[in-house]
């Protein structure tokens, strides 16, 4: 308890600190709605040109897509943290080395309170207002308590999750020396497999399939659908459980690479 005690006393410091940037927020809430109202009319003018072909309600998809714009920050694959890369390009992690802490779990924490603060400062706005609007536009209530219960408990897997898959993008720059590679290949594969880009369910029902047996599917696209209750609540433990084995499997690989990478670590000077 006292070895977790450090790495919950780094995240909250880290929270406190990002909280700041309050203007930043509001410019990317205005934003938001912004990006949110296009895709919303984007995809409904697909639905209304054939309704049978379409998966989702009208209400699914505004809830889907409002979700999506309230939690961003948790789940954008094309922010990395540039201060821990600079510390690997320029030597300086020869200093987080020094701390009497883990470096995994410290960058971990690191990840994880710099993505939760900037999704604390705009998620609840975004939420309230797009509450009121009218129909098809509106964000819905899920079909019941459980279904919130399902769905907040996968949202914190999945968030846990992405910064599981994004720790091993971070730790390449020990081998590569240069992050632009990783972080372009990242954020198309991540946006396009975990329904950022465009809804899961959209896709062709064998390239879903396929994404199934990746960790991808399991990201921002499984909480959402829950709330909206397009996965019934007799499959969601299923993909409860799927998120925990992912994290069993992401976590100790991490922690490897971060291992692996720490051997060739050479600090030249003195």
């Amino acid at each position: 308890m006292k070895r977790l005690r450090k790495y919950i006393t780094f995240f909250s410091m880290r929270v406190r600190c990002e909280l700041q940037y309050r203007t930043a927020a509001l410019a990317g809430i205005a934003t938001q709605f912004c990006w949110g109202f296009m895709y919303i009319l984007l995809y409904h003018a697909f639905r209304r040109t054939d309704p049978s072909a379409y998966p989702m309600t009208e209400d699914q998809t505004a809830t889907y897509i409002w979700l999506q714009q309230a939690f961003l920050a948790m789940f954008a694959s094309w922010s990395m943290e540039n201060d821990l890369i600079a510390q690997i390009k320029d030597g300086t992690v020869a200093y987080e080395l020094c701390r009497p802490m883990s470096l995994y779990p410290m960058w971990f924490a690191k990840c994880m309170a710099s993505r939760l603060s900037r999704a604390l400062l705009r998620f609840l706005p975004i939420l309230l207002i797009t509450g009121f609007l009218p129909d098809g536009y509106r964000m819905v209530l899920p079909p019941s308590p459980l279904h919130f219960l399902a769905f907040f408990v996968s949202l914190v897997l999945a968030f846990l999750l992405m910064v599981a898959l994004l720790m091993p993008a971070h730790i390449a720059v020990f081998f590569l020396l240069n992050e632009s590679g990783i972080r372009s290949i990242f954020a198309n594969l991540v946006d396009f497999c975990s329904g950022s880009l465009v809804p899961l369910p959209l896709l062709p029902a064998g390239l879903q399939t396929v994404l199934s047996y990746t960790p991808f599917l399991y990201l921002q696209n499984t909480p959402y659908l829950i709330y909206s209750g397009y996965v019934p609540l007799s499959a969601a433990p299923r993909y409860i459980l799927i998120q925990c084995i992912w994290l069993c499997i992401l976590v100790p690989l991490g922690a490897w690479m971060m291992k692996k990478g720490l051997s060739r670590v050479v600090i030249q000077g003195g």
